[in-house]
């Protein structure tokens, strides 16, 4: 398995700077706005390009690493309760809340999960899952990955161009790459037009004969458009993702315990805008043992909107 990752990785490398070499090779042999940029010079627009382009290239080779394996770390703690409990009144007394399972290398599974009601309710709160091939009890979030065969916190999804799975630790980076090869590739396609304005579609003084400029900047338009129906729409949907604190194994999959225990529509992890940057921007490589509402402080809490909550300001 481990094999066939790094062979998928290498691939995915691969086509990855083939595609990045063929456009520097036409834009710098054929006339453009960024060959314009280094005659003049126009070392802002310059600065801008190659810092974009480096940093969509740095992303790219180090998002896929550690997104967060289960076992390899200490998780922290991480409660609900900052997040929406003036909608409960005052003299209503708040529930105790579950006890934290220790997860890291269990040695007897039922010591663990002793402190769980029979009927798996956890206190009226959605049963953890127990990994089969891991040999440990999952904190909500996390899923079993059969590509990397480990358990992955905060579980998004396996990607096979960055080699490896989004998760937890390398979301962050995921959406950094995403955000900056969308605009580098814009940032191409605009290069890649105007030079296909100074070429005609066929050489002139020839019998039909085809501009082989021309093709080359067609060919590169051609790539920055698939390019980019690829990476805007993924971009989009993990700003999404990122301010709701969801993720895409969460939204795809509504048969999760923790996800279908609570009334339809409702975000167990929806902390509010802020807070929710806050979770993927700043968590300074601390991954979260996540906490849910009972049902009761669920249907007591519900927001009406993203931003109603006391993180937003």
């Amino acid at each position: 398995m481990d094999a066939l990752m790094k062979e998928a990785s290498f691939t995915a490398r691969g086509i990855y700077f083939v595609i990045f070499t063929i456009a520097m090779a036409v834009f710098l042999s054929y006339d453009n706005s960024l060959k314009d940029a280094i005659q003049a010079p126009d070392l802002v627009y310059l600065a801008v390009y190659v810092t974009v382009f480096a940093l969509a290239i740095y992303y790219f080779l180090t998002c896929g690493k550690n997104p967060g394996f289960l076992g390899d770390m200490t998780l922290k703690r991480y409660d609900y309760r900052p997040f929406r409990l003036r909608a409960i009144p005052k003299e209503q007394p708040k529930e105790e809340e579950a006890p934290s399972i220790i997860i890291s290398d269990p040695s007897d599974v039922e010591s663990l999960v002793s402190n769980v009601p029979s009927d798996g309710s956890q206190g009226n709160r959605p049963e953890k899952h127990y990994c089969n091939i891991c040999k440990k009890v999952q904190p909500y979030r996390t899923r079993h990955c059969k590509d990397c065969n480990k358990c992955v916190l905060k579980f998004d999804h396996h990607c096979f161009w960055i080699g490896g799975c989004v998760g937890e630790l390398n979301h962050r980076s995921f959406w950094l790459f995403l955000l900056f090869q969308s605009i580098a590739t814009v940032m191409s396609l605009d290069i890649a037009f105007s030079g296909l304005g100074r070429y005609p579609y066929e050489k002139p003084g020839t019998d039909g004969e085809y501009s082989q400029e021309y093709g080359a900047y067609m060919v590169l338009i051609l790539l920055g458009v698939m390019i980019c129906l690829i990476t805007i729409p993924l971009l989009i949907w993990h700003t999404y993702l990122i301010i709701t604190n969801q993720t895409t194994w969460e939204y795809a999959s509504g048969k999760l315990n923790y996800i279908k225990f609570y009334p339809r529509g409702y975000l167990p992890f929806n902390y509010g805008v802020i807070e929710n940057l806050r979770i993927i921007f700043c968590h300074n490589n601390s991954p979260r043992d996540w906490a849910v509402p009972t049902l009761d402080e669920a249907l007591n809490n519900r927001s009406i909107t993203l931003f109603d909550n006391q993180h937003f300001s």
